[in-house]
């Protein structure tokens, strides 16, 4: 299983890349169930319950080799439905649907939802993982996406000042 330095190793690279609000590697987590591509199912199910309480998504599991690279991923319910002899080569699915971390994160969730994905990881130009785009923060974004476009489309511009909430923007705004 990977050592909990994967998750300070992400954050610190992440730091380092200063990224611009708007960008997906901007609102990515890093608390998500990892393991390597030698694990046997068993030993990722032994891990994902006793560190349960730690993660902040637990759609996915991401596979990595020894270089923290994406080899690749798969849901908790094909983890629940395996043989715990088996290893979790078996059950990954490749290739794999994920993002640089400078895309707009809007881009990022419209992405999601064209294949239909909870959590899109997020990778360097090297395949390392970085972290997910959440679901949360992809139905935040295509949220926010909708209704603006519903409120432009009713001729209402969206106001750019320091309400970016439209409905709690001045009238005269």
């Amino acid at each position: 299983m990977p050592k909990k330095t994967w998750f300070e190793k992400a954050r610190n690279k992440v730091k380092s890349l200063k990224l611009p609000p708007h960008s997906a590697g901007h609102h990515l987590i890093t608390k998500v169930p990892t393991c390597y591509s030698s694990d046997t199912v068993g030993e990722v199910l032994a891990n994902i319950t006793k560190e349960m309480k730690n993660y902040d998504s637990i759609n996915y599991v991401y596979v990595l080799t020894k270089n923290d690279t994406l080899a690749g991923v798969f849901s908790l319910k094909h983890l629940y439905r395996a043989d715990p002899t088996d290893k979790v080569t078996k059950l990954m699915v490749t290739p794999i649907v994920s993002s640089q971390p400078h895309v707009n994160h809007v881009r990022v969730a419209k992405q999601a939802l064209k294949h239909n994905l909870k959590a899109i990881p997020i990778i360097t130009k090297d395949n390392e993982l970085l972290g997910i785009l959440s679901a949360d923060h992809i139905h935040k974004v295509l949220y926010q996406e909708y209704r603006e476009s519903m409120l432009h489309s009713a001729g209402i511009m969206v106001y750019q000042g320091q309400n970016e909430d439209t409905l709690s923007a001045p009238v005269y705004k």
